[in-house]
This record gives C-alpha cells, structure tokens and sequence, in this order.
C-alpha cells in the first residue's frame, strides 16, 4: 500500500480571497495564485514517496458563482503552477447542503462528499491503494482535521494551517507542514 499527504486546496496551496469576503475561494483562473513555498514543499513531500491527493470543497458552481467551464480551467492553471504530474489526484466535491445559496439544485444536498465527511478521502484511498494509517492530511481548517479523523488517519498525522486546532498538529505553512513530515 501506498502512504499519501491529502491536501485541502484553498488557503493550503493557494490564497483564499479576502477581498471577496470571508474565505472565498478563486471563481476565475487568474484569481488563482499559489501560496509562497508551494512548488519546493510539493517537491519535499513527493521526494519523499508520497502521493500528493488534493481533497476539496468547490460549492461556487453550486452557488452559481462559478461555471464548470470555469472550474475546469482553475484546475488546470492549478496544474500549470504547480507543474504536470506533482499532483497525484484531484477529488473535489461541488456539492452545497444550503437551499437558500444553492443556485444548481442538483448539487444541492448532505453528500458523503463533502468535508467534514471522509467520503473524498476513502474514495482516493480506495483508488490509489492508500494506506490511511501511514498518510497525513493537511488542511487550513477544522472541517478538513474532521474530515482526516473520521477517514482513520492517526491524530498526530494530522496538520492545520493555522492555528486553534486542539487535534493534530499547527504549522504556518505547507511548506513548515512539509518539513515536519519528512522530518528534514
């Protein structure tokens, strides 16, 4: 089996937008930008013999702030940024429980998808032959810690960007992330 580092996109390897209000997230290819240290954590992390799985939330097409032309394009610049083949995998969940902000109602819903359940994670798991007890998960909030426990990854394997988790272990970045992992 296989030991992986699942990854959260947005405020982890790349900049959440504030100037749009509380944590959005890019709704336009150029409002993609990557987080200072991205390219050399990736790289520690995949020298290391991890797979690099990147688990997300992506509700803007849901809430009708985002085409799925648009998303598409994200995940390709994301791509471009970080470099082709760094990125194992990509499982990203559109959905949004909310009817009052969900615009797309067949993304409307309590799926097992979306963080803080572990649907994401177990299904990459499943995929990739990923062993859970020898992977980590890195994320920029409670949901993603959640998400990491309720799929069996050890406590301790567990990192937030951040601060105020009680679970897990704080960094500042995925870089500071990347480094503890590998224990370089």
């Amino acid at each position: 089996m296989k030991k992986a580092v699942f990854l959260d996109r947005d405020g982890v390897i790349n900049r959440v937008l504030v100037e749009k209000g509380p944590r959005e997230t890019p709704t336009k290819p150029e409002e993609l930008e990557l987080l200072p240290g991205i390219p050399e954590a990736l790289a520690r992390l995949k020298t290391a013999g991890h797979l690099l799985v990147v688990v997300t939330n992506q509700p803007n097409i849901a809430k009708g702030k985002c085409s799925r032309e648009d998303y598409s394009a994200i995940e390709k610049r994301l791509i471009e940024l970080v470099g082709e083949g760094v990125l194992d995998a990509v499982y990203v969940c559109f959905h949004h429980p909310d009817p009052n902000q969900v615009v797309e109602m067949e993304l409307l819903g309590d799926c097992d998808c979306r963080k803080p359940k572990p649907g994401l994670i177990l299904l990459a798991a499943k995929q990739h032959d990923i062993d859970l007890q020898q992977s980590w998960l890195v994320g920029d909030s409670e949901t993603d810690i959640a998400a990491g426990l309720a799929a069996g990854i050890p406590t301790n394997q567990l990192i937030l960007i951040g601060s105020g988790s009680t679970i897990g272990v704080a960094t500042s970045s995925l870089l500071e992330a990347a480094i503890h992992i590998t224990g370089e």
